[in-house]
């Protein structure tokens, strides 16, 4: 009796394992298409140029503040390769931590 037990419990899990195998292989297709069907595509957004960046990210704390323009409000920017980060300063604090990626701004 014992032997048939170790011998189901050897059979189910070698079933598991080709079942895991197989999705994992379909997954991995089904990646393979869709990275190639985005290399076709054209870019979201070209990534703008620093000053663009950090001028937009000034207009949006401008925007969202409601505060006036002034000299004492800086913005630095950190590319981190997926996405840049944008900090904005007043009075030498940071005010608000900003993301960019594909084109948009958005606050952290």
């Amino acid at each position: 009796m014992k032997k048939y037990i170790w011998i189901s419990i050897i059979f189910a899990a070698a079933v598991l394992a080709l079942v895991v195998f197989i999705l994992s292989a379909n997954q991995t297709i089904a990646l393979q298409d869709e990275v190639a069907s985005v290399r076709d595509e054209e870019p979201i957004a070209e990534a703008p140029k620093q000053d663009t960046v950090i001028s937009r990210a000034l207009d949006y704390y401008y925007e969202t503040t409601g505060d006036e323009v002034s000299d004492e409000i800086i913005a630095e920017k950190k590319n981190f390769g997926c996405h840049t980060e944008i900090y904005v300063y007043k009075d030498g604090q940071i005010e608000m931590r900003l993301y960019y990626a594909f084109g948009r701004i958005y606050e952290l």
